[in-house]
């Protein structure tokens, strides 16, 4: 097949390069890693680049956290290089969030955040910064100040976020692995459009220190990777994973009132037949009465603690704000005695809902979007409270998840979420053993 659409065809067929092709290259100090990366960066539009790239460091700068060049060739990840969503601190690296503000207000860092150097600490280079929906309150990867980042294969379409322009970087297939964060499924949302594999997990030190926050107690760190294999290697040097059960179980969890596009409807069908996953309509009924208006209360709790971060900037700076994002930030000082005590009702309902759960259930799918990649004139807001509904339940649990991408003829996607309850397990390990993308 040729032309266009079989370009669509080709889409998920792509050989991209993986941890086992970087590590494999003779390189002998990380700035070697970073002209390597530089000169497959050269070969995408500036256009593309400049909406998902967001700092390239210079030769030289990249710090060397922990250990000497001699001992550096033999650590795992030598030779890999990866980036970082512009929330996380790198030493004398400018920390902006992809705001027009923030660097001149939150000055050069002086420290390197902890996620940072624990891939640094396994030999893989930082070679530079991504970006964001603004402050990361967004899941669509638009930018009113940088550009909205394209979808990797898609140009017409973006690529969702937060965390868009690592998920356009390895979806591109420039680097194996790109870090970002997880607040409301700003990994979710963009893996399951790129056609990638992402992984959030809980709010911790790596969420925490080091990195400018969205709302503290959502926040959670994770990164990209463009195979299953990939992201088992990351999983293992990552997180050294404790066993979990032999013959893992999962169940379905089924979203109320919600349509998905017909083609990606089908795809799920297929993948979710495939998975032999548990059908319980107690279960159902129960997950719908713990989710119901479940994205209304999430962003009461989330905008009331992005609110008490932007607090001293929010008036002060608001004409450098996009206009969106500024509204979603200020509601947080508007929220009612009552509203606040409903959605903590319902956070602590919900939790109740998944300890339940795992009592009996090792894993629960849902889908991570209902319809591929959009165009922009499909951003709606009633799009976006579709994908809240389906990503907010692991939100306000606060529980891990692994999102695996699922294709259309078309070379389109969306993914699955599958939410476990201990992000030091080796649940994802032993999910991904058994996984087909097709």
């Amino acid at each position: 097949m040729t032309g266009r659409a079989g370009q669509k065809q080709d889409t998920r067929l792509r050989v991209r390069k993986a941890f086992t092709d970087w590590t494999g290259i003779s390189l002998d100090s990380p700035d070697a890693v970073l002209a390597e990366f530089k000169q497959q960066l050269s070969a995408v539009a500036a256009s593309e680049a400049g909406a998902a790239i967001a700092y390239l460091p210079e030769a030289g700068s990249i710090p060397d956290l922990a250990v000497d060049r001699m001992e550096w060739g033999n650590l795992p990840l030598a030779g890999v290089p990866f980036l970082i969503k512009d929330l996380y601190d790198v030493a004398g690296w400018p920390t902006a969030a992809s705001s027009k503000f923030l660097a001149q207000e939150y000055g050069i860092p002086s420290i390197t955040s902890t996620f940072v150097k624990k891939l640094f600490n396994l030999g893989a280079t930082p070679v530079g910064k991504t970006h964001l929906n603004e402050f990361a309150y967004g899941l669509s990867g638009r930018n009113l100040h940088f550009g909205n980042c394209p979808h990797p294969h898609f140009p017409e379409r973006l690529t969702g976020g937060s965390s868009s322009g690592s998920a356009w970087a390895v979806g591109k297939g420039i680097v194996p692995l790109a870090l970002g964060t997880d607040t409301g499924g700003s990994v979710r949302v963009p893996a399951a459009f790129c056609g990638i594999y992402g992984i959030r997990l809980t709010p911790d030190d790596w969420s925490r220190r080091g990195c400018f926050p969205l709302s503290p107690s959502f926040d959670t760190a994770g990164w990209f990777t463009a195979t299953k294999e990939d992201m088992k290697t990351a999983v293992r040097l990552m997180l050294d994973p404790s066993p979990s059960g032999d013959s893992p179980g999962g169940v379905l969890l089924e979203p109320a009132d919600l349509s998905f596009t017909p083609d990606l409807k089908a795809e799920y069908s297929a993948r979710l037949d495939a998975l032999d996953l548990q059908e319980d309509p107690s279960i159902t009924d129960h997950f719908h009465a713990a989710t119901e208006d479940l994205p209304k209360h999430y962003s009461i709790l989330q905008s009331r603690e992005a609110f008490k971060v932007h607090e001293r900037w929010l008036d002060r700076c608001r004409d450098q704000y996009n206009p969106v994002v500024w509204q979603r930030i200020d509601r947080g000082r508007k929220w009612s005695g009552s509203d606040v005590e409903a959605a903590e009702k319902a956070r602590r309902l919900l939790s109740d809902f998944f300890d339940r759960l795992f009592e009996s259930h090792d894993y629960a799918v849902l889908p991570a979007t209902t319809m591929p990649a959009p165009a922009e004139d499909q951003l709606t807001e009633s799009f976006r409270n579709h994908i809240l509904t389906l990503t907010t339940p692991a939100s306000m649990a606060a529980l891990p998840v692994l999102t695996a991408p699922v294709f259309m003829e078309s070379g389109l996607s969306g993914g699955l979420q599958i939410i476990y309850r201990d992000p030091k397990s080796d649940l994802p390990l032993k999910f991904l053993d058994k996984w087909e993308c097709t």
